[in-house]
C-alpha cells in the first residue's frame, strides 16, 4: 500500500526520512574537543567548564566549552557545548589557574597566568582574566598591589606558588616560593613568603672568614645585595638558588675561576669584569628576560665562551714563554760552539760598523736637505715679515700657536659627538650600560699602550665585553663608537703635544 499523504504535501514516510537525515546530520556535526593536555576546568553549579589547552608547544588553544554533569551521558560520546564561537578565550592559554566567585545568579571565573600567547592567537594584554558565565563576556579587572610575575602549574582559589620558566626548552624550572591572595572584591593582589628570607650580606658573614677561598651557599633563603670585595682569596663563588638575591659585587681578583649565581634575582654582570682568569660562569635562567635577548643562557654560554678563548690565549702564551726559556737554557748549555758564536758576533760586529758609515752618509745628506730647508723657511718669512728680523723661535711659536686655535674647535666638537655616541649607547645597553664605560675604558688603554704583550691582553678583555654588549647593540654601531673615541684620544694627544711646546 503507498503512504498516506494529506493536502498534496510530502507523505509520512519522506517525512521519517528528513528525520532521520536531520538527526544523523546534528550527530555527525556534534563538538569533540581535540587531543590536547594543559586544560584548565572548573565546576559552575552542574557544568564543569574548560578552558583552553596546548597541542603539542607549537599551538595553545583559546576554546571554551562545558559539560552538564546533570545529565545522563556515556563516556564515549559526552555531550559537550561548544562556547568558542561566542565566548573564545583573547588569547592561547594553557596550565592556568582558574577559580570561581561571584554569586550564585552572577557567577564570575578568574583565568590567572599560565603558558600564553603561540600561533597566531593575540599576546594576553595581563596575567589576570575574568569571564562571566551569564553575559558570555571576557575582561580585565582594575588590579591594584603588587602584580605577581608570568608563570604556570598554580593552585588555584587561592594562588598559591608556581614556576617562573620564562622559556620552555633548555631553561631550568625555578621553583617559587611565595603565596599570592588575590581579592576578588577589591581587585586587589597580596603577597607573603613561605620561607622566611635571610638578609645575605649578614649570613655570609657570619658563616664566612673573610680568608676563605670559596663561599658556597645554595638555596639558602638569602635575600638583598651582597657585597664580596673584602674576600680577597676567593676562588669560587656559588650563590645559586636564592631568588631574593639583587646583586653582587667582587673586588678585582685573578684567583676566582667559577661563579654561580643561577636562580637569583641579579641581572647585573658587571662584576665579570673584575674576575680576568674565570673559567665558568652559570647566569640566572628561568627568570625575566634580559635586555632584547631570548634567554639568560644565551648570555652564559657567550660570556663562558669568550672567558674561555681569553683564557686559551693566556695558556697559549705562557706556553710561548716557557719554550722561549727553554731554548735560552739550551743555548747556554752549548759550550761546543762557543767558537763558532764568537766569530759570528764578529762579522755581526763588522755589519755594524758597515751600517754605522752608511747612516752617517745619510745623516749628511739630511743635514743638508735640513740647511736648504732653513734657507728657504728665512726667504718665506722675509716675504712674510718683511719689517721684522728674522727668528725661527718666533716664527715656530706664531705656526704652533695657529695650529693650537685650528685644531681646538675640532676636538671640541668630535668630544662632544663622542658624549652623545656615548649617551645613545647606554641607553640601548640598559642594565649593561657599565660594560659600555669598561670597554671604553679598555679601548683607551689599548690606543694608549705601545708593549705588544699588554695590547693581547686588552684585546680579548676587550673582545668579552663586544660579546656581552651585542644582544643591545649592533656590531656596526659598536665599532664606531670605539673609532670616535679613538680619534677624540689622538686629537687630544696631538693637541696636547702642541700646549707643551
Amino acid at each position: 500500500m503507498l503512504p498516506r499523504r494529506y493536502n498534496n504535501g510530502p507523505s509520512i514516510l519522506h517525512l521519517f526520512y528528513v528525520l532521520t537525515l536531520g538527526i544523523f546530520i546534528n550527530e555527525v556535526k556534534s563538538f569533540i574537543p581535540a587531543e590536547q593536555y594543559g586544560q584548565s576546568s572548573v565546576l559552575v553549579g552542574t557544568k564543569l567548564y574548560f578552558f583552553g589547552g596546548n597541542r603539542g608547544f607549537t599551538l595553545l588553544s583559546n576554546e571554551v566549552f562545558y559539560l552538564d554533569v546533570s545529565q545522563s551521558f556515556t563516556s564515549e560520546i559526552p555531550p559537550w557545548v561548544d562556547l568558542t564561537s561566542s565566548a573564545a578565550i583573547p588569547f592561547g592559554s594553557s596550565a592556568a589557574a582558574v577559580s570561581l566567585s561571584g554569586t550564585k545568579d552572577n557567577p564570575n571565573i578568574y583565568l590567572i597566568g599560565g603558558l600564553m600567547n603561540y600561533s597566531s592567537v593575540n599576546s594576553p594584554k595581563s596575567l589576570l582574566h575574568s569571564f562571566n558565565t551569564q553575559t558570555l563576556k571576557w575582561d580585565i579587572p582594575d588590579i591594584k598591589g603588587k602584580v605577581p610575575k608570568a608563570r604556570m602549574l598554580m593552585k588555584a582559589i587561592v594562588y598559591i606558588g608556581g614556576l617562573n620558566i620564562g622559556e620552555i626548552n633548555g631553561i631550568k624550572i625555578v621553583d617559587i616560593a611565595e603565596i599570592y591572595l588575590y581579592d576578588t572584591k577589591s581587585d586587589r593582589w597580596e603577597v607573603m613568603d613561605i620561607y622566611n628570607m635571610v638578609n645575605a650580606q649578614e649570613y655570609i658573614e657570619k658563616n664566612f672568614p673573610k680568608d676563605v677561598n670559596e663561599v658556597i651557599a645554595i638555596d639558602k633563603q638569602l635575600e638583598g645585595s651582597l657585597d664580596l670585595s673584602e674576600y680577597n682569596n676567593l676562588t669560587c663563588v656559588d650563590i645559586g638558588i636564592n631568588s631574593r638575591l639583587t646583586s653582587l659585587q667582587l673586588a678585582h681578583s685573578s684567583r676566582i675561576t667559577f661563579i654561580s649565581i643561577c636562580a637569583t634575582g641579579i641581572d647585573n654582570f658587571s662584576f665579570l669584569a673584575y674576575t680576568p682568569n674565570i673559567h665558568a660562569v652559570c647566569l640566572p635562567r628561568g627568570g625575566d628576560k634580559i635586555g632584547s635577548a631570548s634567554g639568560n643562557a644565551y648570555f652564559s654560554k657567550a660570556i663562558r665562551e669568550s672567558c674561555q678563548e681569553k683564557n686559551k690565549l693566556q695558556n697559549s702564551l705562557e706556553k710561548s714563554n716557557r719554550q722561549i726559556q727553554t731554548q735560552l737554557d739550551q743555548e747556554k748549555k752549548k759550550n761546543s760552539d762557543n767558537s763558532q758564536r764568537i766569530k759570528e758576533l764578529e762579522q755581526q760586529l763588522a755589519n755594524v760598523k758597515q751600517e754605522i758609515l752608511s747612516l752617517q752618509s745619510i745623516f749628511q745628506q739630511k743635514q743638508q736637505t735640513f740647511d736648504d730647508q732653513q734657507s728657504q723657511i728665512k726667504e718665506l718669512y722675509d716675504i712674510t715679515f718683511s719689517n721684522s728680523t728674522y727668528n725661527f723661535t718666533n716664527l715656530k711659536k706664531d705656526i704652533i700657536r695657529l695650529k693650537f686655535q685650528e685644531l681646538a674647535p675640532q676636538v671640541r666638537n668630535e668630544s662632544a659627538n663622542l658624549v652623545q655616541l656615548i649617551s645613545e649607547a647606554k641607553n640601548k645597553a640598559g642594565n649593561f650600560s657599565s660594560i659600555v664605560d669598561l670597554i671604553l675604558e679598555t679601548q683607551k688603554q689599548i690606543v694608549q699602550n705601545s708593549e705588544t704583550l699588554k695590547r693581547e691582553n686588552l684585546s680579548g678583555k676587550k673582545e668579552a665585553y663586544q660579546t656581552i654588549l651585542a644582544s643591545s647593540l649592533a656590531d656596526e654601531e659598536l665599532q664606531t663608537l670605539l673609532n670616535k673615541q679613538t680619534e677624540v684620544l689622538e686629537l687630544e694627544t696631538h693637541l696636547k703635544s702642541l700646549k707643551l711646546m
